[in-house]
């Protein structure tokens, strides 16, 4: 039986605008899930501009920072660009923490997000 995604994904022009279906991002399997989902966005679909959308997460493991890690390198060879929203003060904490803070792109909201990126929303 095949494994419901664990992201939401909407395109917004060539911009994909990623959501987080779960609030604790912890186990291995979640993580695993993830990891593949967001790499194939990247490496096979070629997904340069992209939003994560982390209003739904309240808890997220390191292991969960160790796949966004080189998801935002991969975007970023690709001279794309990786933008974190709805960040709650709680995980916004562990990036500071852990001093990823300075690899991430963060905004509050979608649309501050997409003006960054340049795109209006119809």
């Amino acid at each position: 039986m095949p494994q419901a995604s664990r992201l939401l994904v909407e395109h917004i022009e060539d911009v994909s605008l990623v959501s987080f279906t779960e609030s604790s991002i912890v186990n291995t399997q979640q993580i695993d899930s993830i990891r593949e989902e967001l790499f194939h966005m990247v490496d096979k679909k070629a997904c340069r501009r992209m939003i994560l959308d982390m209003s739904k997460v309240r808890q997220l493991s390191s292991a969960a920072l160790g796949v966004l890690i080189p998801v935002n390198e991969n975007i970023k060879k690709i001279k794309g660009k990786l933008v974190l929203i709805g960040t709650q003060p709680e995980v916004r904490k562990i990036f500071k923490i852990t001093r990823l803070e300075k690899l991430f792109i963060f905004k509050e909201t979608e649309k501050d997000a997409l003006k960054l990126l340049k795109v209006k929303k119809s």
